[in-house]
């Protein structure tokens, strides 16, 4: 491990620090946590978070160039327990922030969040579309997706994309509850800060971005020590844990948050045995270990593999 001394790169425009100041005092969930006032917007929803649905939200609303979204080239790579490494998708993709687009007379206040992706590999995927809308209070609306296939030529509601349902175009690795190591709706986990701890994260790993070139930042099972960066950081320990009566394929989740609202750290489910997100901390890249146990509803070619799958953005 190439660790290094500890420092912030973070900076952010000043209407999104007085924006965090103003929600400091004026943000409120409501719903049990699951809901946020649109008196809430334009910043960090709490800095001061105290519950763990309020540090959910951060990681759910933390800023990514708010005011014109973010324009992105994903791949998603799968690495066996073989070394055999398999691009499973390339996309386009496109993200906007109505919670920081403030400046809009027309935004929805009640949308926080739109994406939309379009396949361009492989062959047998081009042209393939999905697209999302998330809000803020998401009892009362919940998520809205769509999807688009060539072969059918038609827009289909998606309402299956969100919690555990497998990601196709990660090859069914990735759950959507955990696209950028949280989304969707909280409601079937309680969320339970626990408090803060030091630990090694990745940390401002340039080279995974610019050094290497993507084939290469993989070894078998793990990522190539090559392209890391890690440093000491505190980070605030989330702990979720499933309800009863709710079904998902995991009981437990650990989450592992920096101060920095931007930056993710860690999570480790707890039905499959899991390592840190991604050796970085910019919004798009995640990077897993996991052991696959048995299970009738996973892809057989992956049961009780060792696998890792990253999706990276340029």
């Amino acid at each position: 491990m190439d660790v290094y001394p500890s420092h912030r790169t973070a900076a952010y425009p000043d209407n999104v620090l007085k924006a965090t100041v103003r929600n400091a005092t004026g943000c409120e969930t409501f719903n049990g946590g699951l809901s946020l006032e649109t008196d809430c917007r334009g910043g960090l929803p709490f800095p001061i978070a105290k519950t763990g649905n309020e540090m959910m939200w951060n990681q759910l609303l933390r800023y990514k160039n708010g005011p014109t979204g973010v324009l992105d080239e994903h791949t998603s790579w799968v690495v066996d327990s073989n070394g055999n490494i398999t691009k499973t998708a390339q996309q386009r993709a496109y993200e906007e922030f109505p919670f920081y687009q403030t400046h809009l007379e027309d935004r929805d206040p009640q949308v926080y969040g739109r994406a939309g992706s379009i396949n361009n590999e492989p062959a047998r995927r081009a042209g393939e579309m999905t697209g999302i809308s998330d809000f803020l209070d998401p009892t009362e609306k919940p998520r809205r997706a769509w999807s688009y296939s060539p072969g059918q030529r038609c827009v289909k509601l998606a309402p299956e994309f969100a919690y555990d349902t497998p990601v196709a175009s990660q090859g069914g690795i990735s759950l959507f509850d955990e696209l950028q190591m949280f989304a969707g709706k909280q409601d079937r986990f309680d969320f339970k800060l626990i408090g803060r701890q030091e630990m090694y994260i990745p940390y401002n790993a340039y080279k995974w971005y610019f050094g290497i070139e993507a084939p290469e930042q993989f070894m078998k099972n793990h990522v190539n020590p090559a392209v890391e960066r890690w440093e000491l950081h505190r980070v605030y320990v989330v702990e979720a844990t499933l309800k009863p009566g709710q079904r998902h394929v995991y009981s437990k989740r650990r989450y592992y948050m920096t101060r920095t609202p931007s930056a993710r750290a860690c999570t480790t489910p707890g039905t499959r045995k899991a390592i840190c997100t991604g050796p970085c901390t910019w919004p798009g890249c995640r990077s897993m270990t996991r052991t696959f146990p048995t299970r009738p509803s996973w892809r057989s070619s992956i049961s009780t593999k060792t696998c890792m799958a990253c999706s990276t953005t340029s």
